[in-house]
């Protein structure tokens, strides 16, 4: 951080020390248990309480995945929904993209269905798109915002509420509380 060096998009930058941070974490792990092996009482406790502190987290961690499935990666904290909402991005990766394409040709039985994205989302909406059946994807039409009647966001970029101007939400997925997904649709 003193040098202001790049920081980029994504996990890239920790790659090279999450190794280390692993054998840290592992190594506290161990000295924990070593702590629970003593013989004095005051250290057997504090080391109960941590191994008990890292079983609830590992414990609580799971059990998210489970619930959240098949979006377990969409965020993980214990902030409340709208605070999240308000601070974070959402569906990084897109993958609820293919959900909403599928909704949005489930409802809408026309020849041709045009629908938009974020700009910067354009990649992972054709990603999505790429994953439909043939006759499906021959029936979406990939177009810009203000040509489409269907705008599909994962609140990638935009954590605020989108304008008016996009229509009503017909469609979203909440994860945890969390909106990592909309439809709106112009009338």
């Amino acid at each position: 951080m003193l040098l202001h060096s790049v920081i980029y998009d994504g996990w890239r930058h920790l790659y090279f020390i999450y190794p280390a941070f692993l054998l840290l974490a592992l190594r506290g792990v161990q000295a924990a248990r070593q702590l629970r092996l003593s013989r004095r009482s005051v250290s057997r406790g504090l080391a109960t309480g941590l191994l008990g502190l890292l079983a609830a987290g590992m414990l609580h961690s799971g059990y998210r995945i489970i619930r959240d499935h098949p979006y377990q990666n969409v965020y993980f904290s214990l902030l409340p929904g709208p605070v999240a909402e308000r601070l974070f991005e959402r569906d990084y990766w897109g993958l609820s993209g293919r959900q909403g394409l599928e909704w949005i040709l489930t409802h809408d039985r026309s020849a041709q269905v045009l629908v938009a994205t974020d700009a910067r989302a354009a990649l992972l909406l054709h990603n999505n798109h790429l994953l439909l059946p043939p006759a499906e994807r021959a029936r979406l039409v990939l177009t810009s915002a203000n040509q489409a009647r269907y705008f599909l966001t994962t609140y990638r970029w935009h954590p605020g509420p989108y304008p008016a101007s996009y229509g009503p939400e017909v469609y979203c997925i909440r994860v945890n509380g969390v909106k990592i997904l909309s439809v709106f649709r112009r009338p």
